[in-house]
């Protein structure tokens, strides 16, 4: 009963109950009245043929058929009497009453019922002193029993049909009765799911169910707290990204120009007083240069990441294989010089996308590729497959490879896993992509082995299905 809601199956399991006893009443009560009424017959027919029979001692003895006669006269007022047949030891019939119908129902066939159902039939022996004289053959008619059994089982098949009709509207009145409170509970149930937690279950009784309404209720209003908790939380928090996004934009616009002056005098030292200053000198001002482009580099990487959140209003139906061929493009000198290969397949799908935003998520994923690669030419694959309502794509280097207590550290900003001198960069790189890939409803992650390689991967979903 999969898919049939409570009072449904209450009602239909207290009908067949309900139908069960009705059957029960039908088939039991006029059958157990039959067989007592037959019980009664019999014994009545016993008594009246064995009182018959000892007053038609004096007739067989002496012959006297007329005496008979009168002894007959007695039970044949009673309506039920069929016949009696009085024979002798011979087995000839000495005297009879109603001789015809006797035989019609074959009076000497033993005791029992007739073969049309309308009669019992009894015969006892006549006898004076342990002397047999011959026999007494009774039979009562069946008919009135048949009729009152008749009426009876009409009589009880009406009851039992009021029994179920009024079974059958009890148990509805009590299915009702029991599952209202159930269907208020389900009722704000899906109101809750459906995301209104001021819903609330009245509790209108005391028992398991007024239980179950109140804990729902109770809940329910935790849930309503909680969820204004988080609400709070979450829109602090959004004031403080949103403050901190400002903060970083503000900071890296701002100390750039004073840094733009910091390099100029850096170089106007070094074009002016590099002759002068000897080894050391020209030491320390290459030094002051370096960390100047350093400096410049991190402070556009923090521009960059603050400029995301404000950009992605130019979404559009955007074809992935012309985005990945664009950042190709622009790393080609990188990909000749290293002797790269990178391929991709040409059903690459269109994703509803900030075109500028996914090519900078694959121009940095190349880069990467590129940039930690190992002694072998790097071999770079990029890949799309469906993953439900959304698209995941993924490139796949062989490069250095990861290891596995750092792959969440990647996507941190400003998170470097190898010195300057080794890999250049300021760490600004991963974190812009996952940021993107984020804002765009995706998730981004990475499948990494030392020494074998990385698999960077993020879904855009699917807007167009």
């Amino acid at each position: 009963m999969r898919g049939v809601r409570i009072r449904a199956k209450l009602t239909a399991m207290t009908s067949v109950l309900v139908a069960a006893v009705s059957l029960f009443i039908f088939v039991y009560f006029p059958g157990e009245f039959e067989r007592r009424a037959m019980d009664a017959t019999a014994e009545k027919a016993r008594t009246v043929a064995e009182i018959t029979a000892f007053a038609s001692e004096p007739p067989l003895m002496f012959g006297d058929s007329l005496s008979a006669h009168d002894v007959f006269a007695g039970p044949a007022v009673d309506e039920d009497l069929a016949y009696i047949v009085l024979t002798d030891v011979r087995g000839d019939v000495f005297a009879a009453h109603r001789p015809e119908e006797a035989r019609r129902v074959g009076y000497r066939a033993g005791d029992g019922v007739s073969s049309d159902g309308m009669v019992y039939r009894v015969s006892v022996q006549v006898e004076r002193s342990g002397a047999a004289l011959g026999r007494l053959h009774l039979g009562l008619s069946l008919r009135p029993q048949r009729e009152s059994a008749a009426a009876a089982r009409r009589a009880v098949a009406f009851v039992s049909f009021v029994v179920f009709a009024l079974g059958i509207a009890a148990a509805y009145v009590l299915a009702s009765f029991i599952t209202r409170p159930l269907a208020d509970v389900v009722e704000a149930v899906e109101g809750v799911a459906g995301g209104d937690l001021s819903r609330r279950v009245t509790a209108s009784t005391r028992d398991e169910l007024g239980e179950l309404a109140a804990s729902f209720n109770r809940m329910a209003a935790r849930l309503e707290a909680t969820r204004g908790e988080l609400q709070t939380a979450n829109d602090e928090l959004g004031r403080s990204n949103t403050e901190l996004e400002q903060f970083a934009y503000i900071a890296s616009h701002d100390l750039r120009e004073p840094l733009r002056t910091i390099a100029s005098c850096i170089q106007l030292l070094e074009r002016r007083y590099g002759d002068t200053v000897g080894d050391d000198g020209k030491q320390y001002i290459g030094y002051a240069s370096d960390g100047a482009k350093r400096m410049r580099s991190l402070l556009d990487s923090l521009l960059e990441y603050s400029r995301v959140g404000s950009r992605g209003a130019g979404s559009a139906p955007t074809d992935v294989g012309a985005v990945v061929v664009e950042a190709t493009l622009s790393l080609a000198t990188v990909i000749e010089e290293s002797e790269a290969t990178v391929s991709h397949g040409d059903d690459l799908p269109t994703v509803v996308a900030d075109a500028a935003q996914l090519g900078q998520v694959f121009l940095n994923l190349l880069t990467n590729a590129l940039k930690f690669r190992s002694e072998a030419p790097p071999e770079i694959v990029i890949r799309a497959v469906r993953r439900g309502r959304a698209w995941a794509f993924s490139v796949q280097d062989r490069g250095i490879g990861i290891e596995s207590g750092h792959l969440e550290r990647v996507f941190v900003a400003f998170q470097r896993l190898h010195t300057h001198e080794e890999y250049p960069g300021v760490g600004m790189g991963l974190a812009i992509c996952k940021k993107i890939v984020e804002l765009h409803g995706g998730e981004m992650w990475v499948e990494s082995e030392l020494g074998a390689g990385s698999t960077f991967s993020f879904t855009i979903p699917d807007r167009a299905s």
